[in-house]
């Protein structure tokens, strides 16, 4: 009688290791009981430093290395200062790109998003699928989502922001220089960021206003001595 119980006992434990270790495989890492390892960081916007919450160190089941995840939450309240605003309803996170930012779905045709439960979307079109863990922010003691910061610099790149990262500070610079929206377009001004662009080549420079300003001065000034 003793041998069927033991048979049974062993088929469920294999059965629930064989569960845990495609929950692993999807990506998904929902126990807020499993401690990770923390990584303190920054997060500079345009060199001001705007947060520095905690990460955690845990593996990529894409990569199987390990890596850094980083709340979403702090990202989205960084992203803000670029003027780009994100929507999140707990699996898919759209970024909102402002009209004067180069969107990643004009530069490049995503043909394998990857796998993960979180999906990164611009402007409403599917960039990535990311792995995650929701567990307690260190920082704020509430549940919350954690995505690898290599998959978010990657997308922020294509958008046209310089992405920088040494393993505790995470620099965004947007942009000194930006892809033209038309060809036809020789300058425009950017909402609110006191910079005006120069068409050359099809690349559009950035320039601070008040050395526009110098410049045509100084031609005037040439012109009425002339």
């Amino acid at each position: 009688m003793g041998k069927p119980f033991h048979t049974s006992f062993a088929s469920r434990v294999a059965l629930s290791t064989l569960v845990i270790g495609f929950c692993i495989g999807t990506s998904t890492y929902a126990d807020t009981t499993i401690s990770y390892p923390l990584r303190p960081m920054q997060i500079y916007v345009n060199q001001v430093l705007t947060f520095h919450p905690d990460g955690l160190y845990a593996i990529d089941p894409n990569s199987e290395k390990n890596t850094t995840f980083m709340p979403i939450w702090y990202v989205m309240q960084s992203l803000k200062r670029l003027g780009i605003r994100s929507t999140w309803n707990g699996s898919v996170w759209d970024l909102q790109l402002p009209q004067h930012m180069i969107s990643p779905i004009q530069s490049q045709l995503v043909l394998n998003p990857g796998s993960g439960p979180v999906a990164i979307e611009v402007d409403g079109h599917l960039q990535r699928r990311t792995p995650s863990i929701v567990t307690k922010d260190p920082e704020a003691s509430n549940t919350t989502t954690f995505v690898p910061i290599w998959y978010v610099g990657s997308i922020l790149e294509h958008c046209g922001i310089n992405v920088s990262w040494n393993g505790t500070t995470w620099a965004l610079n947007y942009p000194a220089i930006f892809i033209a929206p038309s060809s036809n377009q020789t300058s425009s001004t950017t909402p609110s960021s006191g910079v005006t662009s120069t068409l050359t080549n099809g690349i559009s420079t950035l320039a601070p206003t008040n050395t526009l300003t110098n410049t045509l001065s100084n031609v005037t000034s040439a012109l009425h001595n002339g």
